[in-house]
């Protein structure tokens, strides 16, 4: 099994990614849940309401598409309590783009 690419810290090597994941955390979410095969509208509209279950769940889907160490636990404690810093790592392992254009949100 392979580790992540992207620490929890990484996104701070992508200022841009992290203020979308801050302010709009809803859409990267969706976005990143579009990459493994999950609907981004529907992901993005229970992440409202049920942020950690919904993070777990694509954050899973992301480990086991990159294959990627760790289990359920670790996931959903680390979507509780570390969101901010859960979902651009999620993205950028999973190569989202902000809004559809421009650069990329991983590493360049």
């Amino acid at each position: 099994m392979a580790g992540w690419d992207y620490g929890l810290c990484g996104c701070f090597s992508n200022i841009g990614l992290c203020l979308v994941a801050y302010f709009v955390p809803c859409y990267i979410v969706g976005k990143t849940a579009e990459t493994v095969g999950s609907s981004c509208c529907c992901c993005c509209i229970l992440w409202l309401f049920i942020y950690p279950f919904v993070t777990c769940h694509i954050r899973g889907k992301v480990r086991a598409n990159k294959e990627i160490g760790g289990g359920v636990c670790s996931d959903f404690f680390c979507s509780l309590f570390l969101p901010c810093l859960v979902i651009p790592q999620m993205a950028q392992e999973m190569s989202v783009h902000a809004f559809g254009a421009g650069e990329s949100m991983a590493r360049v």
